[in-house]
């Protein structure tokens, strides 16, 4: 695969996963402690796999 497209598809996902993070903070909603850890555990998952391929 051409290394601008694999560049573009690790920025874009790293975009994404930032976007998962800021939600509970750009909604105007309350979420719990259990649902604020699973989208802490994606983005964190999201971030490692692009970071270390």
């Amino acid at each position: 695969m051409n290394t601008l497209i694999v560049g573009v598809i690790a920025s874009l996902g790293a975009g994404m996963a930032t976007v998962v993070g800021a939600l509970p903070i750009l909604l105007p909603i309350n979420l719990t402690q259990r649902v604020q850890g699973v989208l802490l555990g994606f983005v964190v998952m999201m971030f490692l796999d692009i970071a270390l391929g």
